[in-house]
C-alpha cells in the first residue's frame, strides 16, 4: 500500500498560474484519514513551499532546493550545504555575464547582487514566491548556501550556463528545472537522492511510495519509487520513464491520479 505520495510543484501540481488545483484539498483530507503522508518537492526554496502550503506547514514533508534540503514537521532531516570556497570561485566566472542571473539559494533566504535586479528577475522571484535579500557584494553572504541558481530569462539556459561549469565536473550537482534555470547542488544531490533518504528515515519502500513529475529534474525522484507518474504535459524522456501517465497540470492531473490511486484500493489503511 502506497504511504507517501511526492509531488513537484511547477508544470505538476500547480496550474500555469502557480495555483493548486480544485479539489486539492479534499484530497489532502482523504490521504490524511488513510494515513499517507504528502511531500512537495520541488527546486523552489523551502520559505517558499511553507507560503505556498502555510495551513499545512506541521502536517507535510517539505523536500526543497531540489533535494538539498528537507523538512518535517518544523525537523531538518535534510542539509546539504556547498563548499563555500568552491561558490566563490563559481560565481567569480560569471563576473562579466551580463545574460546570467546568479542567486544564492541559503537556508534563510535567497541571496542576489542589488545591481542585477531588474523587472524581469523580480517578476521571476515573485511567481515563484521567492524569499530573497539584496546584497552589494557575495561576502556579505552570511548563510549556509544549499545551491547556486543561474536564470537566463532569454532562455537556453543550459546552453549558455553549463560549457562555463565544465571546470567543476564532479564537484556540483546540476538541474534543470526548464529552459531558464540551471541549478547547482552538492555532489550526488537531486530529488531522487533525497527521496531515497527520505525513505530511509521513514522506514519505506519504492513500494509504499508514489510521485508525480513533468521535466529532467524529476527523473531520479520517479526512479526512487514504484508508483511514478509523469504528466501529460511532461518531457518525453519523463513520459517515456514513468510507469503511469497522469493528466495534465492545467487539468488537476495529481488530484485526477490519487483519486485514481484510492479507487484501485492502493491507499487504503
Amino acid at each position: 500500500m502506497i504511504r507517501l505520495i511526492l509531488s513537484d510543484m511547477d508544470g505538476t501540481l500547480l496550474d500555469n498560474e502557480g495555483c493548486l488545483p480544485a479539489g486539492f484539498d479534499d484530497m489532502i483530507r482523504q490521504l490524511r484519514e488513510r494515513g499517507i503522508l504528502f511531500a512537495p518537492c520541488s527546486g523552489r526554496q523551502y520559505h517558499s513551499l511553507l507560503k505556498l502550503f502555510a495551513s499545512y506547514k506541521d502536517e507535510f514533508l517539505f523536500l526543497a532546493e531540489n533535494g538539498a534540503f528537507a523538512s518535517y514537521r518544523g525537523r531538518e532531516i535534510i542539509s546539504c550545504v556547498l563548499d563555500r570556497q568552491l561558490v566563490t570561485e563559481i560565481v567569480a566566472g560569471f563576473a562579466d555575464h551580463e545574460q546570467v542571473y546568479i542567486l544564492l539559494g541559503g537556508k534563510r533566504a535567497a541571496y542576489l547582487r542589488r545591481e542585477k535586479l531588474d523587472a524581469r528577475l523580480r517578476a521571476e522571484l515573485t511567481r515563484y514566491g521567492t524569499h530573497y535579500e539584496l546584497v552589494d557584494d557575495w561576502a556579505e553572504v552570511d548563510d549556509e548556501l544549499l545551491k547556486l541558481a543561474f536564470y537566463v530569462p532569454e532562455g537556453r539556459a543550459k546552453q549558455l550556463v553549463c560549457p562555463q561549469l565544465t571546470a567543476f565536473a564532479g564537484h556540483v550537482q546540476l538541474a534543470y528545472a526548464d529552459n531558464h534555470w540551471v541549478d547547482a547542488m552538492a555532489p550526488g544531490v537531486d530529488k531522487g537522492w533525497a527521496v531515497k533518504q527520505v525513505q530511509r528515515y521513514l522506514r519505506l519502500t519504492a513500494e509504499e511510495c508514489a510521485a508525480f513529475g513533468d521535466y529532467a529534474n524529476d527523473a531520479g525522484m520517479l526512479k526512487a519509487v514504484s508508483y511514478s507518474f509523469a504528466m501529460e504535459n511532461a518531457q518525453p524522456a519523463i513520459q517515456s520513464l514513468a510507469r503511469f501517465r497522469a493528466p495534465a497540470n492545467t487539468a488537476g492531473g495529481v488530484v485526477q491520479a490519487v483519486e485514481w490511486l484510492i479507487r484501485q484500493g492502493l491507499c487504503e489503511k
